[in-house]
């Protein structure tokens, strides 16, 4: 599962926990923008075409813009905090959720 942490507003930096379960084998992929982050438990692998990383906890990372990658794991889930420092996710000044679900009773 992928759960946001902290996502201010759409197009800013965000906070993401990703959970990876055992035996992930993802599908190689890129993004926009780099991602850093920290390993919070669980053990696996990065695999970018310039070698695969062991990842454990308490370790941190950083995947430059558009470098291929992809996780993997073994027989235990990954949990990771990665930061992405933008995102097409989140309020905006005309739509946000806090606004839009803020019931003001009638006087």
């Amino acid at each position: 599962y992928d759960t946001l942490l902290i996502c201010r507003r759409v197009w800013r930096s965000l906070f993401d926990h990703l959970h990876i379960p055992p035996h992930t084998d993802q599908t190689p992929h890129t993004h926009p923008s780099a991602r850093i982050g920290i390993i919070l438990k669980g053990t696996g692998e990065c695999r970018t075409p310039n070698g695969t990383y062991p990842l454990q906890p308490g370790m941190g990372w950083h995947i430059p813009t558009g470098c291929l990658h992809s996780f993997f794991t073994g027989e235990e889930a990954l949990d990771v905090v990665a930061w992405h420092p933008d995102s097409d996710f989140g309020p905006r000044d005309d739509d946000h959720p806090m606004i839009n679900r803020t019931v003001i009773p009638p006087q």
